[in-house]
């Protein structure tokens, strides 16, 4: 499949990359590096969202360099449209739809579960620590130098997805991809500072409402806290201030799950879990629409806050008791 990828990338000239609503530090990162190898190739290249990405993130793009969806935007001349980071079409938002029209050639290159094939030329490989270490893979199988700004960018995805090298996900390949490219040049104090060594006063103020609504489930088992739309207001905060907030509950001795809720402007409820121990959060998330990872996963809910705290903390209390049961099950004995 690689050597098929890197045939239709050298046989074109004109791409449009993509990748899921709301993007991540990941989803930032791939785009942004694929669209510089690509421009360094001599290829025409747009990178196209459906959201402005989080402000941590801005240091690292040029203006230019990324284009925001709208009604406006021509999709007209495009040889290949390059998804990244993302495992459904619905994903990707506004953009999906006209996308998927195009009789233009299509890759993807992702390392979240996918029921099915998202386009007939994918690498999807749920054991690389960040869809970033498939851009990576991609350079080598085009031969490519590894420059600075691509490093950068890299770099960028491989270091959020595993919240700085701590998360279970982190294996051998990603500090390889890591140290390729410090030995690019890449300043990693600079771009962790840039990410999370910086807040911003209304974040601060954000975190400490939402601190104050932090519970406990399942004898403590599972963790939550959420927030409101007043306390956003209250805060001055928009969104991307609460990114990581999910860490809070999770950081709890003896919690196995944790979650966080916050509502939206437009009247849903986004809920992002992480799992600790054997937890499978991916099955909580799609179990609600959404889907992602075994330990980190989330989802959007079309209902009122109150209500998705009720539903989401009852499957998440259902997730751990039935995991006692299976255990116990599996065993063959009864529990003391």
């Amino acid at each position: 499949m690689w050597d098929r990828i890197v045939s239709i990338l050298r046989k074109n000239d004109r791409f449009l990359i993509t990748s899921h609503i709301r993007p991540d530090g990941d989803a930032v990162g791939s785009c942004l590096a694929l669209r510089r190898i690509l421009t360094e190739m001599g290829k025409a290249a747009r990178w196209v969202t459906h959201h402005v990405p989080p402000q941590e993130f801005s240091f690292l793009f040029q203006p230019g360099e990324l284009e925001i969806f709208d009604k406006f935007t021509a999709l007209d001349g495009i040889d290949c449209i390059c998804a990244l980071d993302v495992s459904d079409w619905r994903r990707i938002g506004d953009l999906a739809e006209p996308l998927q029209a195009l009789t233009a050639d299509k890759i993807c290159l992702d390392h979240h579960p996918c029921d099915g094939v998202l386009v007939e030329a994918e690498v999807r490989d749920e054991q690389a620590s960040a869809t970033a270490v498939l851009v990576y893979r991609l350079l080598r199988h085009l031969d490519h130098p590894l420059s600075l700004p691509v490093a950068e960018a890299i770099y960028t995805g491989v270091m959020t997805d595993t919240m700085s090298f701590r998360l279970a996900n982190t294996n051998a390949e990603a500090h390889e991809v890591a140290s390729a490219c410090l030995q690019a040049g890449v300043s990693a104090p600079r771009i962790y500072e840039q990410i999370y060594g910086t807040s911003s006063m209304a974040r601060l103020k954000l975190a400490s409402q939402v601190l104050s609504t932090l519970s406990l489930a399942a004898d403590g088992r599972v963790a939550y806290v959420y927030a409101t739309r007043e306390m956003y207001d209250t805060a001055g905060a928009v969104r991307g201030d609460d990114e990581d907030f999910v860490e809070y509950p999770r950081s709890l001795a003896g919690v196995e799950i944790a979650i966080f809720l916050r509502e939206t402007d437009v009247g849903t409820v986004r809920v992002s879990w992480r799992a600790r121990n054997d937890m499978d959060v991916s099955l909580s998330a799609r179990h609600f629409g959404g889907g992602g990872h075994v330990r980190a996963a989330g989802a959007e809910l079309n209902m009122p806050l109150d209500a998705a705290l009720k539903e989401v903390i009852a499957e998440a209390v259902e997730r751990v008791t039935h995991a006692d049961r299976s255990s116990v099950a599996g065993s063959g004995t009864d529990r003391p």
